[in-house]
């Protein structure tokens, strides 16, 4: 398989090569929104930068879903999350993730 740019457009089976992982892994993760990917009629189609960025990021990322079940059980969550993007309450998107984390640690690979 040759992938040569990043706007690469890669099948599921090339995505699958590239990965190192049985097709039906990237299936699972790219229905459940784990990993960038648009279906076209029957098929799956992936933009290797976007598989590129998705490799580079934390592990724990955090969905709306999760933010969600997480303020449900922490409304302090709610003003952390209003200050994320300003990078003067930096501390507070490490604040957040640790609420996150112990909010949901069957999301973050913890019990």
């Amino acid at each position: 398989m040759t992938i040569a740019t990043a706007t690469a457009i890669m099948t599921l089976s090339e995505v699958s090569e590239y990965l190192r992982v049985k097709p039906e892994v990237i299936l699972q993760q790219v229905t459940l929104g784990q990993l960038p990917g648009r279906k076209l009629g029957e098929e799956w189609r992936f933009f290797k930068g976007a598989i590129d960025r998705w490799l580079s990021t934390s592990a724990s990322t955090v969905t709306h879903q999760t933010i969600l079940e997480a303020q449900a059980r922490n409304p302090q969550l709610i003003e952390l999350l209003e200050s994320w993007n300003d990078p003067k309450y930096a501390d507070a998107q490490t604040e957040t993730l640790n609420i996150l984390q112990n909010a949901l640690p069957e999301k973050f690979g913890r019990c």
